[in-house]
Parts: structure tokens; C-alpha cells; sequence
């Protein structure tokens, strides 16, 4: 079962389980304490069977500016499930979920930074090397402003269509 829960309604065992499955799916997640990685999501998407949360995906809402045009961006964040659960379609569940979640939002397009592109592609999911312009945070701490060309930056248009991509100010933190 799919539960939507906004951040400021995570409870601690919930959170507990989040911080498990990072650390577990991601064996270069630096934060043992910590249920996400640099910024906490607006949202939070689990997935949850017998009891336990067996995948999970972070989302957050914010406007963003795509070739000098405003754009209501839902960004899909540390997408993972246990390793005894995968390939049984439940990342895949969890994407149709936000992708059905943002049709029926105002949500112009959902955006991801992936090295393995192949389960995005297969959602539809568009590489787009752009040009981004992010915040830098560490450890809590606002580092600055960084301009940098990210090869990663993938694109689901929902209510705008994108023909090319050249630049992105991401108006917050890489996600």
C-alpha cells in the first residue's frame, strides 16, 4: 500500500524505517541519522507491506526556472526499495502513483538527477544535460551558489511541453 504523508506528519518510527532503507540502498549515504540528504522533502511517499516500509521516495513542490520560463517542478528524490523487494514493479508503482499525483496538480513537470536511467526511461522519462544553477548546502550549512552542467537532470513533462533544455536555476538545493 502507497501512503502520502507530508513531512511535518512523519512520525518517528516512519522515519526510523526511512532511515534504514536509505542506508541500505544507497551504500554511500553519508548521513547514519538522517532520513534525508541534504534538505528535508515537502512530502513523502512510502510504500508499505506487512507492516514495514519497504520503498520510498521523497518529494518536493517548488517553482523553478527552465530556459527563463517559471515552472511548477515536483522533484522525485532517493527513489529506493529494499533489496528483498526489488523487482517486484514496486518503484514503478510508486512513479505511476506521482506521475498520476501530478496530472491532477498543478504540476508542470517532475524532475529527477539519476546515474541509472533505465527505470526512468521506461516511465518516460527524458535525459536533458542542462546547465543548473543550484544552492550548495553541506552538513546543514549554506556553501553557496553553484553554475554547473549536470548530465543526470532527467524530465517527465506533465502540463508543459519541453522541446529543449538549456538552462535550469533550480531556485534551492540539487536534489
Amino acid at each position: 500500500m502507497i501512503k502520502f504523508v507530508s513531512e511535518i506528519e512523519l512520525n518517528t518510527n516512519m522515519e526510523e524505517e526511512i532511515t534504514e532503507l536509505l542506508q541500505e540502498a544507497f551504500s554511500d549515504f553519508p548521513y547514519p541519522k538522517r532520513s534525508y540528504y541534504k534538505q528535508k522533502p515537502h512530502y513523502r511517499l512510502v510504500y508499505v507491506l506487512d507492516n514495514q516500509v519497504v520503498g520510498y521516495v521523497g518529494l518536493d513542490y517548488r517553482v523553478m526556472v527552465l530556459n527563463d520560463e517559471l515552472c511548477n517542478v515536483l522533484g522525485i528524490i532517493d527513489l529506493s526499495v529494499k533489496k528483498s523487494h526489488r523487482h517486484r514493479g514496486i518503484a514503478t508503482e510508486m512513479l505511476t502513483y506521482i506521475k498520476t499525483f501530478a496530472f491532477s496538480h498543478r504540476v508542470d513537470t517532475l524532475m529527477l538527477f539519476a546515474d541509472d536511467k533505465r527505470l526512468y526511461e521506461h516511465q518516460g522519462y527524458k535525459s536533458y544535460g542542462a546547465l543548473c544553477t543550484l544552492l550548495m548546502i553541506d552538513e546543514h550549512k549554506t556553501l553557496g551558489i553553484k553554475t554547473a552542467f549536470y548530465e543526470e537532470l532527467m524530465l517527465l513533462a506533465i502540463h508543459k511541453s519541453i522541446e529543449r533544455l538549456d538552462q535550469v536555476d533550480l531556485l534551492g538545493y540539487l536534489y
